[in-house]
């Protein structure tokens, strides 16, 4: 699968944005994601991924929402939020940015040093 298609199935959100303006997206993915142990389609759809984080987290910050909704009260509107995974990097910050990580998380492991 291509970029593209895979950010239609992950992020259907996004149904409403043109092709034009996500390929945009992910050309700037394309050129931020760097996980060489993936394939070339674990890698598009990692790409996908990022790029629909860094779609979320441009529309959250253009109207002026800081995160998921972590807790929300009716009488006297009280709502906040913030990141639900208790996960306080970038990454964190969106289910996309969650699952990209995860997904990258196998290129970059920790090593195991021994003793010769």
């Amino acid at each position: 699968m291509t970029s593209l298609q895979w950010f239609r199935l992950l992020c259907p959100e996004f149904a409403s944005i043109v092709d034009a303006t996500v390929n945009q997206w992910l050309a700037v993915a394309a050129s931020d994601v760097y996980a060489p142990c993936l394939s070339a389609d674990d890698l598009a759809r990692a790409q996908a991924l990022y790029a629909a984080h860094m779609l979320k987290l441009s529309q959250d910050a253009a109207s002026g929402i800081a995160g998921a909704i972590k807790s929300e009260r009716e009488g006297d509107l009280s709502r906040s939020y913030g990141n639900l995974s208790g996960d306080t990097t970038l990454l964190g910050s969106t289910p996309y940015g969650l699952q990209y990580q995860s997904l990258t998380d196998r290129c970059f492991g920790a090593t195991i040093m021994t003793r010769m």
